[in-house]
């Protein structure tokens, strides 16, 4: 089932190019971005206890096989910022990202890791190994089709789509970029290939194309549909669901042999809301989810009344699903508050009439993406490829896995050490910067953590009732040195400083004195119960400690961290946003908000500069706006580095005025910056690491 974007009536523009890998594409691309999936949820409830685990990799390998690029990259970010405000930067190296898309043909596995496109030779699906991947591409892949020697990939808030030549997997090429009034998905059934669009009337059209010439696509049909939910069948079908009063699915089948005159065969109602949809066609038969139940329509029953057929199977949270043979696949992704579950399941569809009740594998933590062929099945989980094996009777078995970073939202460097954190499934990893271009993993550590810091040469953890961790990496090894199990639901914010460690446990403030490795005992907000308060951000400057919270921003002495003394409160009375982060250096603290309330999508940010020099009397002194929907400060050296989709750097040398000095674009969304040596690591979401260099 293809899900619909929004794309204009107007069809296709095409860019020149040439058979040269990174063509540098004629028409710029609006800066792309990387927006989370919200998923549903639940009820808070308690974590169960979880013990930590670590895996040591013995001899360290890189997780991928580097390829240069600075010319594609250099030259799209100069057309996307433009020369004037792009900040002198250089892309040396990205490693890792979001595992979220698989196709498999023959013995390659097409996959795409955030920004790029790997290809692995599957021949033994118990060791897949890596041949090669594509430059970066200027965003993370939502989608993509395979053809011969091509790929059509699509990146987040691309206007177009990237044609790579992939006939040979080890030396995968950019060809270049072909524009389109509004972005969408290719794809191809029965050897046909299709997009979609809306006019201008929201009136939605499938799109026949001729892709003969990857670089040039001709419309050949465009063929109205009544939803944007249907399925093309590989007899020429188009079925379409669209949601009817009273908890009802209206159906309808179209012929579209002739793509130019579509025929209407058939209408009929499902006696269910279509929450999920059509799923596949087999056989004639039409399989349907709604409200988690499996519906089996018989296309060929000549009368409405009698082709219905309500199993009483429940996948429940099916989000993917395809058939391969005589067996239907489904993939499930569930979140909770604080977590996410996944699995895949396997149903036989031999004999319509008598389904056994499928059976399942848990995958870990999501599935982005299911792809099966000869009784295997690949799945795109975010952190890894796993690929499953299916038995006679339908049991299935992870028989292979190629693992990754997945999504980062935390990293830091101490010494010649890289440390990542993946928020699910909250592993913590290690990466050797001997070689600061090309970070090899030493070894990761899966447990409970939300939130990570580096202090005192340790690392520091919190999480949903973990309370505080402190631990040591002595080479290949993960030591937990001490624990603080107070009661605390949710741990926030950490803030080192020096021989002390601030702490946000259920938005109230706790300090630690963190001198001896194996204590964590608070000096301050020492918990014995739940209590919960309005602080939602710490910055450290010197002995003054500022806290954002739902007042304002408090602004506490701390030269004495044992008994903080709060001297005055700066309420910004004029500003309906909420601040979304804040940080503090010499005398003045700089406070980020958008202009637009709190989880819309904002064009624009406002940074605000207030001078605290005599923080009984904080006065605001400065504004500006930041073109860019930012969510996070920090420092790159005396520059004050904004990140979101792109990096803007700020200078602020000048107490009264702060100038924009340029930005630079991620592939993702950017939530963390460290450097070592002249590079800077970028943690870019789904764009795993980004490493770049200051151009000299």
């Amino acid at each position: 089932m293809k899900e619909e974007t929004a794309v204009s009536s107007s069809l296709v523009a095409i860019a020149s190019v040439t058979h040269t890998p990174f063509v540098t594409p004629h028409t710029v691309t609006p800066t792309p971005s990387s927006t989370p999936t919200k998923q549903p949820t639940v009820t808070p409830s308690p974590i169960p206890t979880y013990t930590p685990t670590f895996t040591p990799t013995p001899t360290p390998t890189p997780t991928l096989i580097p390829t240069p690029t600075v010319s594609f990259w250099d030259t799209y970010s100069a057309k996307v910022i433009g020369d004037e405000v792009l900040y002198p930067l250089q892309v040396v190296n990205q490693i890792g990202g979001r595992v979220n898309q698989v196709i498999v043909v023959d013995t390659i596995a097409y996959v795409a890791v955030g920004p790029r496109i790997l290809a692995l030779d599957v021949s033994q699906p118990e060791t897949p190994v890596t041949l090669g991947q594509t430059d970066i591409l200027p965003g993370i892949v939502q989608c993509m089709e395979v053809d011969r020697h091509f790929l059509y990939v699509f990146v987040k808030e691309s206007s177009g789509y990237w044609a790579i030549d992939v006939s040979q997997p080890d030396n995968l090429l950019i060809l270049g970029f072909v524009p389109l009034e509004q972005p969408n998905c290719i794809w191809q059934e029965n050897g046909r290939f299709y997009t979609s669009m809306l006019d201008e009337n929201n009136q939605s059209y499938l799109l026949h194309l001729d892709m003969t010439n990857p670089l040039e696509p001709i419309v050949l049909a465009q063929i109205p549909v009544p939803s944007s939910d249907y399925l093309l069948t590989n007899d020429s079908r188009l079925i379409t669901a669209t949601d009817a009063p009273e908890k009802t699915t209206t159906v309808q089948i179209m012929n579209i042999a002739d793509p130019e005159n579509p025929q209407l065969e058939r209408t009929f109602l499902i006696p269910a809301n279509g929450s999920i949809g059509i799923a596949e066609v087999h056989n004639n038969y039409l399989y349907f989810f709604g409200y988690w139940d499996l519906f089996v329509i018989d296309l060929a029953a000549p009368d409405d009344a009698d082709f219905i057929n309500a199993t009483g199977i429940e996948f429940a949270f099916t989000w993917h699903t395809t058939i391969d043979g005589d067996w239907l696949y489904g993939g499930s992704t569930f979140c909770d508050v604080d977590s996410c579950g996944a699995s895949v399941s396997t149903l036989n569809i031999a004999n319509p009439q008598a389904f056994t009740e499928p059976l399942g594998l848990g995958i870990g933590h999501y599935v982005e993406d299911i792809f099966a062929v000869n009784d295997l099945l690949y799945v795109a989980t975010g952190e890894r490829l796993a690929i499953i094996h299916r038995s006679e009777n339908g049991e299935l078995e992870e028989i292979g896995r190629w693992e990754n970073t997945g999504t980062l939202d935390w990293l830091g460097v101490h010494n010649n050490t890289l440390f990542t954190l993946n928020p699910l499934p909250r592993r913590l990893q290690a990466l050797s910067l001997v070689d600061p271009i090309r970070p090899h993993l030493q070894s990761q550590y899966d447990a409970y953590v939300d939130e990570a810091t580096i202090g005192d040469g340790d690392l520091f953890t919190t999480g949903w009732f973990t309370g505080l961790h402190r631990l040591h990496l002595d080479d290949f090894n993960w030591q937990e040195t001490a624990v603080y199990d107070g009661r605390v639901e949710s741990g926030g914010e950490l803030t080192p400083d020096r021989s002390y460690l601030y702490a946000l446990f259920d938005y109230t403030l706790a300090v630690f004195d963190i001198t001896d490795p194996t204590q964590l005992k608070p000096i301050v907000g020492d918990r014995d119960n739940y209590e919960w308060g309005n602080d939602y951000q710490l910055a450290i400057d010197h002995n003054t400690l500022y806290v954002l919270s739902a007042d304002g921003v408090r602004i506490l002495d701390v030269t004495n961290p044992a008994t903080p003394i709060e001297i005055s409160v700066w309420r910004d009375e004029d500003s309906p946003h909420d601040q979304y982060d804040l940080t503090a250096r010499n005398g003045y603290f700089y406070l980020l908000e958008p202009l637009c309330q709190r989880y819309k999508e904002c064009g624009i940010a406002l940074l605000r500069r207030i001078d605290a020099t005599d923080p009984t009397n904080p006065v605001l002194v400065d504004s500006l706006e930041i073109p860019d929907t930012v969510s996070a400060l920090t420092w790159y050296g005396d520059k004050l580095v904004l990140l979101a989709d792109d990096l803007s750097f700020v200078d602020v040398s000048d107490p009264k005025k702060m100038v924009l000095l340029g930005q630079f674009p991620t592939p993702g969304i950017a939530s963390e910056l460290s450097t070592y040596g002249d590079y800077l690591y970028i943690a870019d979401g789904d764009g795993g690491v980004l490493i770049l260099q200051a151009n000299r």
